[in-house]
């Protein structure tokens, strides 16, 4: 029984962070449908796969530009930090182009893309 709520998008960003394009895209589309199943949510829908998966490539590809990103301002720090790209900037970017995600969740999915594709 799931013990947190996660919404459809939430559930779909997480497991398509992983996916490359290398990756079998039915393995992850697999992995989504279990977990939509898991946390009782609508039916599955492959358009809005398609449209958080379009998502996380545009911005896999502006988090990896790093120095070439309109949004990366490094900071003095030595390390990679979140505040090394203009996150609230982003948010509202992007947000005008997948207006169908509501902002805040938009903000966390931006938020984890930055810790995985450029902190780890």
């Amino acid at each position: 029984m799931p013990t947190t709520s996660k919404s459809y998008d939430h559930i779909l960003f997480g497991k398509l962070a992983y996916e490359f394009s290398f990756t079998d895209k039915s393995e992850t589309e697999k992995k989504i449908k279990q977990s939509l199943k898991y946390y009782k949510l609508t039916p599955y829908s492959q358009e809005r796969v398609d449209y958080i998966r379009q998502f996380k490539n545009d911005l896999y590809a502006e988090i990896s530009k790093t120095d070439g990103s309109k949004y990366y301002k490094k900071t003095p720090s030595v390390y990679a930090e979140m505040e090394d790209f203009n996150v609230e900037q982003m948010t509202e970017d992007f947000h005008s182009t997948y207006h169908k995600l509501d902002k805040q969740e938009l903000r966390g999915m931006i938020g984890y893309a930055i810790y995985l594709y450029y902190q780890r």
